[in-house]
């Protein structure tokens, strides 16, 4: 006995009626996957704070005038003295030698620089005289005076040598004396010291007495 298979093709009906059955659940799957996706991106945005951006830049740094500034003080020539008159104020721009104060002792600064120059006019008189020859005495007389003070000064140098000298040999001879003083009482104290160490070994011996023990001890402390 033998059996044969056959196969039916389904009908169309059948076939719409599968792939609807596909496709619903698949457009279900996906629009699910798609609604929870943008969940998930809407709550980490709302999430995250909103933050200000800053306005205000700290740092440090300094502040510089845009030209230069000098610090104006009296010279220590001047030491003391007092502002009389002030031409300027604080913050005004100033020019190289130009006056900004004058001090107390601008008068009697100023008689001090007329005195001085008419001393500088009477000694340019002075030289102009003696260049033309007309005090040729003075010349003389001034150049003897020179000598003199010269001589003078010879004289007490020589002399001021002469008292070096002097007082050096003496220095010399009482540092001689000195030393041979001192070398005479270092034997002598050395020979005291020797007698009275043999005096001490007489005595431990019993061969001496107390009184010439002591009188020997004496000489080494005296």
């Amino acid at each position: 006995m033998s059996y044969k298979l056959s196969f039916k093709s389904p009908s169309p009906g059948l076939i719409g009626l599968m792939v609807a059955a596909t496709t619903i659940p698949l457009g279900i799957i996906i629009y699910g996957v798609s609604n929870f996706g943008q969940m998930g991106k809407t709550s980490v945005t709302e999430s995250k704070p909103i933050v200000p951006i800053a306005e205000i830049v700290t740092a440090l740094g300094r502040l510089e005038p845009e030209t230069e500034v000098i610090k104006l003080s009296a010279p220590l020539a001047l030491d003391g003295d007092r502002i009389s008159q002030l031409l300027v104020k604080e913050g005004d721009n100033v020019k190289v030698g130009q006056v900004i104060a004058i001090l107390q002792s601008r008068d009697l600064l100023k008689n001090a620089l007329i005195q001085s120059m008419k001393q500088v006019e009477v000694a340019k008189a002075k030289l102009a005289q003696i260049k033309a020859g007309a005090k040729s005495g003075e010349i003389q007389e001034q150049s003897a005076i020179v000598d003199r003070v010269k001589a003078q000064y010879t004289g007490d140098k020589q002399a001021q040598a002469e008292n070096i000298a002097r007082i050096s040999a003496q220095w010399e001879g009482d540092r001689i004396a000195q030393t041979a003083t001192i070398n005479k009482l270092t034997a002598e104290l050395k020979n005291a010291e020797s007698e009275y160490q043999r005096y001490q070994q007489l005595f431990s011996e019993g061969a001496i007495s107390n009184s010439v023990i002591d009188s020997k001890r004496l000489n080494v402390e005296t």
